[in-house]
Formats: C-alpha cells, sequence, structure tokens
C-alpha cells in the first residue's frame, strides 16, 4: 500500500504508466505538484464517485479543482 509519504511511493508512482488510489491518497501525493514532475506527464485523470461532490466529497472537490489547476 503506498501512503505518498516517503520518496520510495513517490518513485514507484513516477515509474507506473497506471495509478489506481482512493482520494486521500491521491490528495497527500498531490500537494506538491510542483516538486514533483511526473504531474505533467498525467495524460488522464479519472474519478469515479463524481456524484459526491458538494455534498460528503470534500476531499473529492479538493483533488479534481488541483487537478484541474495543474494542466492548465
Amino acid at each position: 500500500m503506498l501512503t505518498g509519504q516517503t520518496n520510495q511511493d513517490v518513485k514507484l508512482i513516477e515509474q507506473a504508466d497506471l495509478v489506481i488510489t482512493k482520494p486521500e491518497f491521491w490528495d497527500q501525493v498531490s500537494r506538491r505538484w510542483k516538486q514533483r514532475k511526473f504531474f505533467k506527464k498525467i495524460g488522464l485523470f479519472l474519478v469515479e464517485e463524481l456524484h459526491l461532490l458538494g455534498s460528503q466529497g470534500s476531499v473529492l472537490e479538493v483533488i479534481t479543482s488541483r487537478m484541474r489547476f495543474v494542466t492548465t
């Protein structure tokens, strides 16, 4: 299980072609997106459970907003 809090976790993500994760984990990893070059290489960011936005999906709202900002 990756937590995003260690350098080894980040190295594994950098080498991956596909990352499937929980929103809380991606929130941890993406907080330092400016320091992590692999964020500019992301070709697709897919969110499941999008219906939770606006109700109980506060973490989903944060990571979705952050990823929209990163790609612009």
